[in-house]
């Protein structure tokens, strides 16, 4: 999945599961759902400055 974004020049961040975890307990509804978390990491994507973006070896550094 990372190439296939690297491919089309997007950028991949890293979001702890940590962070996900405290900003569920700000969002509506008891249940958690894959679609839930899918929404609550595209809304930290989106507005936080503080995330790491994740480096996508390319074919000459990475092994083998």
């Amino acid at each position: 999945m990372k190439a296939v974004l690297a491919d089309h020049g997007q950028t991949l961040f890293y979001i702890p599961g940590r962070v996900v975890h405290h900003a569920a307990q700000t969002y509506r509804g008891e249940a958690k759902t894959d679609a839930k978390d899918a929404s609550i990491i595209a809304d930290q994507a989106r507005v936080r400055r503080d995330l790491e973006a994740v480096r996508v070896p390319d074919d000459v550094t990475e092994p083998s």
